[in-house]
């Protein structure tokens, strides 16, 4: 993972104050044409870390990510 593109999804999990979807950070970080499966291996990175949390419905879907304060 590069720093750029952790400092990109933090600071807009930041600015957000709030969950957001794979997708919504997939286009902020990466543009209009962004996927999922661009931004998916960044935020599992950052999950591993405990910089940010992943938030799903019981079953697994609808899931968003949310900055863990410090």
């Amino acid at each position: 993972m590069t720093e750029e593109v952790k400092d990109k999804i933090v600071a807009f999990l930041a600015e957000s104050a709030g969950e957001q979807k794979t997708l919504s950070i997939a286009k902020h970080v990466f543009g209009k044409d962004a996927t999922c499966k661009m931004v998916n291996k960044h935020l599992y990175g950052l999950s591993k870390t405990g910089e940010i949390e992943k938030i799903s419905e019981p079953d697994g879907s609808n899931p968003r990510w949310k900055l863990v304060p410090k």
